[in-house]
């Protein structure tokens, strides 16, 4: 929800609501903070990932948020994202992501990819 409606065109969806976007963004780190005081058997978010069943579904959120600094005082979330994001099979999987955040923020012209946002 964060992204739909926080995110600078063309990222967000058409007429976003940014009280929509900053209430899922304070329930993501509600849960990262249940992630961060999960048993230690748990310790990695690849333990997480492995119980409740996909890696990258969990960990490319997390490092979304970690780019913008949500989980400062979440050492365990912010270490495991460290780890994982640094892999270079990772790396390759978000190549595309990372050029479109940048033009994003960077206010660049609209990314094609994004389009189908603006149709609903």
């Amino acid at each position: 929800m964060f992204w739909d409606h926080c995110t600078p065109p063309p990222g967000c969806i058409v007429n976003p609501i940014r009280s929509v976007g900053e209430e899922g963004k304070h329930q993501a780190i509600r849960y990262a903070q249940i992630l961060e005081a999960a048993p230690r058997r748990a310790t990695t978010v690849s333990s997480w990932a492995n119980a409740w069943g996909g890696h990258f579904m969990l960990g490319f959120p997390l490092y979304l948020a970690s780019l913008r600094q949500w989980f400062e005082n979440l050492w365990k979330i912010r270490a495991n994202v460290e780890r994982f994001s640094a892999s270079p099979a990772f790396q390759t999987a978000i190549a595309d992501t990372i050029v479109c955040l940048q033009r994003m923020y960077a206010d660049a012209s609209p990314i094609a990819s994004f389009s189908c946002t603006e149709v609903y």
